[in-house]
């Protein structure tokens, strides 16, 4: 039986330029272009943080931060034209409005 070692037997061919590049070009094949959303859209994120504010219910919120989509859980505590600030557990985070995705 042939015990081939795979990609193991290469590994010492590779500049420690090479693996960096190899490592950027993996993580890129998950980035996320940001979503643009309508007049429509926008119109209800905002009706929806008035409402939570009002009421002072749990939420989740969907973001796009570093080419990713994310989520968070927590209490919307305040928010400006640019700014919202959610309380998560006992801090705070603050995400600019334009990278809410959706509120629910």
């Amino acid at each position: 039986m042939i015990k081939d070692r795979g990609n193991k037997k290469w590994q010492g061919m590779f500049l420690v330029e090479h693996k960096k590049r190899l490592q950027e070009l993996k993580k890129s094949f998950d980035d996320v272009e940001k979503p643009i959303l309508d007049e429509q859209q926008l119109e209800y994120l905002n009706k929806k943080i008035r409402e939570v504010i009002e009421t002072g219910e749990k939420v989740e919120i969907t973001y796009y931060k570093d080419k990713r989509i994310k989520k968070l859980h927590g209490l919307i505590n305040d928010f400006s034209q640019k700014t919202i600030l959610i309380r998560v557990k006992s801090s705070s985070k603050t995400l600019q409005i334009n990278n809410i995705l959706d509120i629910n």
